[in-house]
């Protein structure tokens, strides 16, 4: 199913969307709604308002990153102006009224208005696209000179649960995509105008950390974990359940490593069943038992890379520039050993479990990212990574362990991504 921007989301988004959008109509004052004539003229405005959250940004289409706000300015095709929000926090099940301010500075044709909300990362995604001015003032209807009030309500389903809710904006075109932006935005052309405070959620848990230490000698990646290197990386924490953080009966840690030529992962999986039926590179890895890998290596929440390993020694690797946008044709050099403490494959009979290396050369760690990345990283350098593994004894439902629990039913929650630091060897 297509979104009006454009973009393709799952059928069960479209209905949360339809269950939980408000009225575009305004507040419900009680009296008649005013005629469509009279509604535009009271929301075009004759001088330039105040909104309660100002936002300086300006959309065109011959805009581009990093354009001086004065060159933009000039350039422009409208000016976001900014954004008032009733009430000021939002509350799941209740309803807020949103009120919008733009400043037109040239023709629109063909241009249409999209609102997104949801919280950090796209999780509990609202699409709260409407014509604006309750279906009154199309946007290639709006004339330069105008300042347009635009009010629309939407209605947080009494399940949404992230801490706060983002405000997204911006013009599109079925054949020109997004309009440009220069101000605050997602680096997808969507313009942030406002992070409103949500009542009632409760503080998830704070985000770990795992130190990555420099080695000092050669590592091979063969599972063996033999280096001197692994007995000084910390180990983490043992992994939890990703929808909430519980403790989990079984048991699996992560350790990091480093050196001039790459990132080192080391795994280790406690398993009673130790097998693996896929046997080519990127096959649905995750269907049974694998290690998982997830590398934002600029911490920016936007592109990221996705690597995985079964105890087979089997790859899958992903680019993805955006949230769950993979890139599956991208392959890496990278290095994987297995080291199984038992039988691979023997169904019936009683294993120890599987440790995985991995080693993943610098030079695709930022994947397809035309950004530079510093790499080798700097002592103290920090990037956003989350670690996961699968596992599916035989008699007994597959489950899931993570290091940093996403709390929702998406691996790829990239604000729930924790730390992983980089440091030169510590003492023995």
């Amino acid at each position: 199913m297509t979104a009006s921007d454009g973009r393709v989301f799952p059928l069960w988004l479209w209905g949360l969307w339809a269950l939980t959008l408000g009225s575009c109509q305004g507040v419900d004052t009680g009296r008649p709604e005013p005629g469509p004539e009279q509604r535009l003229e009271d929301n075009l405005l004759a001088k330039a308002p105040s909104p309660r959250i100002p936002v300086a940004a300006w959309l065109g289409p011959e805009l581009r990153r990093g354009m001086p706000p004065a060159e933009a300015e000039s350039r422009a095709s409208v000016r976001y102006l900014g954004l008032d929000v009733s009430p000021a926090e939002a509350a799941p099940g209740q309803t807020l009224t949103l009120t919008h301010y733009w400043q037109v500075l040239a023709p629109l044709a063909g241009w249409k208005l999209f609102v997104h909300l949801g919280g950090p990362g796209n999780l509990g995604f609202l699409n709260a696209d409407h014509i604006p001015v309750g279906g009154n003032h199309p946007v290639d209807r709006w004339l330069p000179g105008q300042l347009v009030r635009d009010e629309h309500r939407v209605t947080l389903p009494a399940s949404f649960r992230q801490p706060e809710l983002l405000v997204h904006v911006g013009l599109w075109r079925e054949q020109g995509g997004r309009m440009k932006i220069v101000g605050p935005q997602d680096g997808e052309d969507r313009l942030l105008a406002a992070r409103i405070p949500v009542r009632g959620v409760p503080v998830p848990p704070p985000l770990p950390r795992l130190v990555a230490v420099r080695a000092t000698g050669p590592i091979q990646a063969d599972g063996e974990l033999d280096e001197p290197v692994w007995k000084l990386a910390p180990p983490s924490a043992p992994f939890v359940a990703p929808g909430n953080g519980a403790a989990l009966p079984w048991s699996t840690r992560v350790q990091a490593a480093w050196d001039d030529q790459a990132l080192y992962l080391a795994f280790d999986c406690p398993d009673t069943d130790v097998w693996g039926a896929f046997t080519r590179r990127d096959e649905p890895l995750w269907t049974q038992e694998a290690v998982e890998a997830f590398l934002d290596a600029d911490g920016d929440g936007q592109e990221y890379i996705e690597l995985q390993a079964s105890p087979r020694g089997v790859v899958f690797d992903s680019y993805l520039p955006g949230h769950r946008r993979n890139q599956d044709d991208w392959n890496a050099e990278l290095r994987v050993g297995v080291k199984v403490r038992g039988t691979l494959d023997a169904r019936g009979d009683q294993d120890q479990g599987w440790r995985v290396e991995l080693a993943v050369p610098w030079q695709d760690a930022q994947g397809r990212s035309p950004d530079p990345l510093r790499t080798p990283p700097l002592p103290g350098d920090v990037w956003r990574a989350n670690f996961f593994r699968l596992d599916a004894n035989q008699g007994e439902p597959p489950r899931a362990g993570a290091w940093s629990p996403p709390l929702v039913g998406d691996f790829h929650a990239l604000p729930r991504f924790g730390q992983l630091v980089f440091q030169i060897t510590p003492r023995e």
